[in-house]
């Protein structure tokens, strides 16, 4: 398991959400590493606003389904329904509290979204929220780097955390560095967290999700969830993990933050795994590339 020592954290700017983890195409920059390893990434949307009893959460599932005619519906509680897309790895929840979104893959998200806000838009005007507490978007990505387990923690030392040599001066056996930082950015708070997974550690990680039994079409003979686990275990990754959010916003905010947040993820993301191969040549004077 990592050991979570973190030392000093690079400042939002030095990681370069703005700058740095980008590729040149033509006259407009384009992040990629979501994009190019889609099928390696779990999103995660929500909003959450004051809470609505009596008939409006019910009312809302009925014209979702009306509307859009999910291929899969459950009701989990008298205030929770679940809304389900198995052929594209979408799920959708309705509470007396909450609206939220999951999808297994990058572009189960990205390339649906309009349709998406369609259906969410379609809920809150049917409980007519008119402003939210929280709005929150959110990537995990296992990206496979070409590198093992402990080439990846090696380059996190000095990339990410203090050089293993100054790190070993307080505590010995550190080999896991695990980073977590939060602050603020491109008007959105975030939690960042970045690690290197092993497979077994990968598997443990990704079982741990929430509602992963949602996204199967039969529960007896589906596959789904068992091929988007065989992937991300294929190999040792690098795992990045970003929550983007706002809190105390008007509901009219929601398309512009759906689209700026996950512009966001990808810059992000990208520049973590730039930052991670862009370390100096070691003392065997190899030097780390992604697979990219």
């Amino acid at each position: 398991m990592n050991s979570g020592v973190v030392g000093p954290a690079p400042a939002v700017g030095e990681l370069g959400w703005t700058a740095l983890g980008v590729v040149a195409f033509g006259a407009v920059e384009i992040p990629v590493m979501l994009t190019k390893h889609a099928s390696r990434v779990c999103t995660f949307f929500a909003v959450d606003f004051d809470p609505r009893f009596g008939p409006e959460v019910s009312s809302a599932a009925s014209q979702v389904y009306e509307e859009h005619r999910p291929p899969h519906f459950k009701a989990g509680s008298p205030l929770t329904f679940w809304f389900g897309w198995p052929e594209t790895r979408n799920v959708f929840a309705i509470a007396h509290s909450r609206l939220a979104w999951q999808t297994l893959g990058f572009t189960a998200w990205n390339e649906g979204l309009e349709d998406h806000l369609g259906v969410i838009g379609t809920a809150l005007r049917t409980m007519h929220v008119s402003s939210f507490k929280r709005i929150g978007f959110k990537t995990a990505a296992y990206l496979p780097l070409s590198m093992s387990h402990a080439e990846m923690c090696k380059l996190m030392f000095g990339a990410f955390a203090a050089p293993e040599e100054e790190l070993c001066q307080v505590l010995q056996g550190g080999r896991g560095p695990l980073l977590q930082i939060e602050g603020e950015s491109h008007g959105m708070k975030y939690a960042l967290v970045v690690t290197s997974f092993d497979r077994k550690q990968a598997s443990k990680n990704f079982l741990s999700l929430p509602n992963l039994d949602l996204f199967r079409d039969n529960k007896y003979l589906d596959n789904t969830v068992k091929e988007f686990h065989d992937l991300v275990t294929e190999s040792d990754c690098f795992y990045v993990d970003i929550d983007l959010f706002q809190l105390d916003v008007e509901a009219n905010c929601l398309e512009t933050f759906v689209k700026e947040s996950l512009a966001t993820a990808e810059r992000a993301t990208d520049s973590c795994v730039r930052r991670l191969c862009s370390k100096p040549q070691d003392s065997e004077g190899k030097t780390w590339r992604s697979s990219r």
